[in-house]
């Protein structure tokens, strides 16, 4: 075994090959020169009782008590030196670096426990150590040992955060949630674990975290504010606006909380109110894309598309976080007003993302479909039927359409087939499988579909033309006059395709038609008698 001495100033053991104790910094050896003799000369010098090496104008020796002026050695006293600066700032930097670890994980009272005795702390240590796997591991042991350990499942959340299990952690936090409401950050934590799994089937379980935190914590604005946001997205209108009224009360999240507060108004159908509140936080903060874009979709649902159209593109012009559903929203508005290449411009930039959402794609197919481009719009509509999600029956009527204006009458039923499979019997559906008989030169069967689709909705104008025109094509000229009128009161003569000033025509010649039929039919009657 080498060879060791004891330090003369902190008594620990050291290398007697080494200059200076590793532990205190002193020197362990008298000086040497040359010859192995002290040095005799110098800032140094030695104790007269022990020959440790003492520093020049010292009084004591530190290392045996001697006063170096008389030489008396003072009884029962030694003294330990402090430790150079560079060890205190060393061994401060580590005490530091400890501490915050433990906060980071939890908050243990560090030194509290013996490391290796208590499993939560060995856990922490071995977090800072880098072995997060081992730490999950003495914790997941831990908690099923001690399943009531607030303390232990609140570092197995945090172990599980950090090494991306937030499904785990989510139920760890919430664990800490049930076990221990004085613990605040436990809500809020369960919370981002849940959201940083992006399910919306899990909006209902943040509600509860939410309203658990605010049931322990009701001054918190924040969360009252977020508990808002969560009521609203799962449709909890009354629920929603309780919470944002709470938030306003606190003062959380202004301007965003007080326009909230307007889109719940909305919500309700409150448009009016909706608008005034949240044009009162815009006139304070005009630069807030999100409220413009609230204002926006608050106007469509009034009927203003043009207010509609101002406050979206405004909402693109200051950035918003909705970009996609503003641009999908002005692109169908732009459509409806028959301005299709300027709604291509906002739904082609959705649509060139990797998960555009079905609306956007299905309203750019329209807007190709309004600029002519047939095939193209046939292809978008054709992949969107394919798919599981509502616009995919409304696409199969777009594609039966499509093929009922090419003359292809067995594409088109098999179209019309595939949604009536879901939409069932609807007024558009009947009305293109009545055309498709038209086509088909089946008129009772037609007429029959026509029928049931005025009875389905005796609102829907295209049942109303198609079946007038069936009518006028048998010469029931009086009744299909009527159906024709009833089409031209039902239709926005700005819809694209409408053709009211060609029906309206249609509808002068056939009473002219018709009238010029009944003289002739009295004259007949007359000359008869």
């Amino acid at each position: 075994m080498a060879k060791t001495i004891n330090c003369p100033f902190c008594g620990k053991l050291a290398d007697p090959k080494l200059n200076a104790c590793p532990h205190c910094g002193n020197y362990l050896q008298k000086g040497r020169a040359s010859g192995g003799r002290a040095a005799a000369s110098g800032p140094h010098q030695q104790c007269p009782s022990c020959n440790a090496v003492v520093q020049e104008g010292d009084i004591v020796c530190v290392a045996c008590g001697t006063n170096l002026l008389t030489g008396q050695q003072i009884a029962g006293q030694k003294l330990t030196p402090a430790a150079p600066q560079r060890d205190y700032m060393r061994i401060l930097w580590m005490a530091a670096a400890a501490v915050i670890a433990i906060v980071v994980l939890g908050g243990a009272a560090y030194g509290a426990y013996i490391v290796f005795r208590d499993p939560v702390t060995q856990a922490v240590r071995l977090v800072e150590q880098g072995r997060v796997s081992e730490a999950n591991r003495v914790l997941e042991e831990y908690v099923d040992d001690n399943p009531d350990s607030a303390r232990g499942w609140f570092t197995l959340g945090e172990v599980q955060w950090r090494t991306r299990q937030y499904a785990n952690a989510a139920d760890s936090f919430e664990r800490v949630q049930e076990l221990d409401p004085g613990e605040e950050r436990a809500g809020k934590l369960a919370l981002l674990a849940l959201r940083a799994l992006n399910d919306p089937a899990n909006l209902s379980r943040e509600i509860a975290v939410l309203e658990r935190h605010v049931e322990h914590y009701p001054q918190d604005g924040g969360a009252w504010y977020l508990l808002a946001l969560g009521r609203g997205a799962d449709g909890d209108v009354p629920g929603q606006v309780e919470a944002m009224e709470q938030a306003l009360s606190l003062g959380a999240e202004e301007p965003q909380a007080r326009g909230f507060m307007g889109v719940g108004l909305a919500l309700e159908g409150q448009y009016g109110q909706a608008a005034e509140a949240i044009q009162d936080v815009l006139d304070d903060a005009p630069q807030e894309g999100d409220l413009q874009a609230a204002l926006g979709f608050v106007a469509h649902m009034q009927g203003n598309p043009d207010t509609a159209i101002q406050h979206l593109e405004n909402a693109l012009e200051e950035g918003t976080e909705l970009e996609r559903e503003v641009r999908t929203q002005l692109g169908l508005l732009l459509v409806a007003e028959g301005r299709a290449a300027e709604a291509q411009t906002h739904l082609q930039a959705v649509t060139a993302q990797a998960d555009a959402p079905p609306a956007a794609r299905f309203f750019h197919a329209v807007s190709e479909r309004g600029r002519g481009r047939q095939q193209a719009a046939l292809d978008a509509f054709e992949e969107l039927m394919e798919e599981d999600h509502p616009f995919a029956q409304h696409a199969a009527t777009q594609v039966a359409d499509i093929y009922l204006d090419r003359g292809d009458t067995s594409a088109a039923r098999n179209a019309v087939e595939q949604a009536l499979q879901t939409l069932g019997d609807s007024a558009s559906l009947l009305t293109l499988e009545g055309r498709i008989y038209m086509m088909e030169e089946e008129y009772d069967e037609a007429r029959d579909l026509f029928r049931r689709a005025i009875q389905a909705d005796p609102d829907y104008a295209p049942a109303r033309l198609e079946n007038g025109l069936l009518l006028v094509q048998r010469r029931a000229f009086s009744e299909g006059i009527r159906e024709l009128e009833r089409y031209v009161e039902l239709i926005d003569p700005d819809t694209p395709g409408a053709q009211v000033e060609a029906v309206s025509a249609l509808i002068e010649q056939l009473r002219e038609t018709g009238a010029a039929g009944r003289q002739a039919s009295a004259a007949g009657a007359r000359m008869r008698s």
